[in-house]
């Protein structure tokens, strides 16, 4: 706790020498907001909702599934201090694979709507396969392949966003899109261990709900990248004109 404590606090030192947005910058993203037009389609209203229920059902299974590893490592046979270790693989893989996916997240070549909508499923896959991972490499394969999955698609959330709904938008649609992220948070390790209590502390029912929600979560994602992608083709397409004109 004191090392958690100690690291935290450094964060402040350095969030304290971030400096302000020029006032010049700030005059024009003002400009850019009075110009935006969100909200206004109902198409956008519509690909914005499912984005953000995406976020809602990705953490409900993401906050399940790190919340439970450790118990799960116990239950699999291992003891505190190996199940613990699965979980900071976890987290290793994650942190890295944010790193190295942010560092080509801009170039053309990286199919960045492909790979945020293909993670979500990944995840589900994974959070089922735990249920079969009685060997502990198995288990820290699990572990870190989560991880990766977790990372990538946590890198490229942001630069989606503004894929989508533009950049002067980004100060509203990314703050409500983290608020449906924390509730998600709340909500899921809580009724995963509703589902522990009434089944008897059987931990199936808590990853099958972790796997499904997050394969949920790719279905609604899939769905908020189809209608931007008619979205842009429709702009792209000429209009059609009839025998009148």
């Amino acid at each position: 706790m004191f090392i958690l404590g100690g690291m935290y606090l450094q964060t402040v030192a350095a969030a304290a020498m971030f400096r302000g947005i020029p006032r010049a910058a700030k005059e024009e993203l003002k400009k850019r907001r009075r110009d935006t037009r969100l909200g206004m389609a109902i198409a956008d209203m519509i690909k914005f909702g499912a984005y953000c229920l995406s976020n809602l059902a990705y953490t409900i299974g993401g906050f399940t599934l790190t919340t439970y590893c450790v118990l799960l490592g116990i239950r699999r046979g291992m003891s505190l201090t190996r199940a613990a270790q699965m979980l900071t693989m976890l987290q290793i893989s994650n942190a890295i694979s944010r790193f190295l996916v942010a560092a080509v997240g801009d170039r053309r070549w990286f199919p960045r709507h492909l790979v945020l909508g293909f993670t979500p499923f990944v995840g589900g896959i994974i959070s089922l396969m735990l249920l079969r991972a009685e060997t502990v490499w198995a288990f820290a394969l699990c572990c870190v392949l989560y991880g990766t999955s977790f990372g990538v698609r946590a890198s490229v959330q942001t630069p989606t966003l503004v894929d989508l709904f533009g950049i002067q938008n980004l100060p509203m649609v990314q703050s409500i899109y983290i608020l449906f992220g924390g509730i998600g948070i709340l909500t899921g390790p809580v009724a995963a261990g509703f589902l522990m209590d009434r089944y008897t502390s059987d931990l199936r029912p808590v990853f099958i709900l972790s796997g499904i929600s997050c394969i949920v979560s790719g279905v609604l994602q899939g769905g908020a990248l189809c209608i931007n992608y008619r979205q842009k083709r429709a702009s792209e397409e000429p209009p059609k004109l009839g025998r009148s004109d």
